[in-house]
Parts: C-alpha cells; structure tokens; sequence
C-alpha cells in the first residue's frame, strides 16, 4: 500500500490461545521511512463447552 491509509484484513478464526502480529514493509531508499501507528485487532470472543453428562458410579454417589 503506497498512500496512507487504512487497511482491513479479516481472517477466519484462528487456533490457540496468542496472536502474532507482523508487519513488514521494504525500504528502498535510505531516506525511506515507514511508521505504522493505530493498529487495532479485534474480536469476536467465541467459546465452546464439549460436556458429557451421565451418572456417577455407587461409590460416588450421595447418600
């Protein structure tokens, strides 16, 4: 992207619990800068319960 800007990416739902964010960009020229300021990352928290139910074992159930 060569003007300022904004930029969105979305993506599917990753997997695991961190999230690695890179960033890079190419200088061609010595005098050539890039800054990267505002970067927001959002979410849409989602949690699944796997539960099985059944019926505990005599020796643990309450009297």
């Amino acid at each position: 992207m060569r003007s300022a800007g904004g930029l969105t990416a979305d993506r599917g739902a990753p997997s695991g619990s961190t999230l690695q964010l890179i960033i890079r960009a190419k200088a061609t020229a010595t005098s050539e800068f890039y800054y990267f300021d505002n970067v927001k990352v959002a979410g849409v928290v989602q949690s699944t319960v796997n539960a099985v139910a059944g019926t505990p074992p005599p020796a643990l159930r309450p009297l």
